[in-house]
């Protein structure tokens, strides 16, 4: 649900092409499963959107259809009221860009493993500090007080 997203402008989803699988009965049955999810009395004319549904949701593929109407998955896990026509087109173009996007990730080879560490956890700073010196930067001469001490006590 968390791929339902906003669309940008600047990123337009093509329109789908009408599927040729859609059995009108199957999306009237999903779309009075999505209506359902709804108080009547939240729908001004419920003819009239059960028609527009339909004729919207006729030329997406019936996975996507399936998927945006299913009460665990679709636009009612999201939406407290029912959705305007143009959420549920938004919902099907962000399901589509979704599963797109899967399918490009997917065919990515894996991330090579990154070589092994030089330094094993029991180099501790004082072995290290034995072996390479006090780390320091471009900033710090030979001849600082540190470095001074340093050498007076050893």
């Amino acid at each position: 649900m968390e791929h339902f997203g906003h669309i940008p402008d600047n990123d337009p989803t093509d329109s789908p092409k009408p599927s040729t699988t859609s059995n009108p009965r199957w999306i009237l049955g999903r779309v009075k499963m999505l209506m359902a999810s709804y108080r009547l009395s939240d729908y001004h004319d419920p003819e009239g959107f059960l028609a527009t549904l339909i004729s919207i949701l006729s030329d997406y593929p019936p996975e996507i259809v399936e998927y945006v109407t299913d009460p665990k998955t679709g636009i009612q896990r999201r939406n407290k009221w029912p959705p305007t026509p143009a959420e549920v087109v938004e919902a099907c173009s962000a399901e589509i860009a979704w599963r797109t996007k899967v399918a490009q990730q997917s065919t990515l080879k894996p991330v090579p493993r990154l070589p092994s560490s030089r330094f094993s956890a029991a180099d501790s700073y004082e072995i290290m500090f034995a072996k390479y010196g006090r780390p320091c930067g471009v900033f710090e001469t030979i001849d600082d007080k540190w470095n001074k001490r340093r050498l007076a006590q050893g």
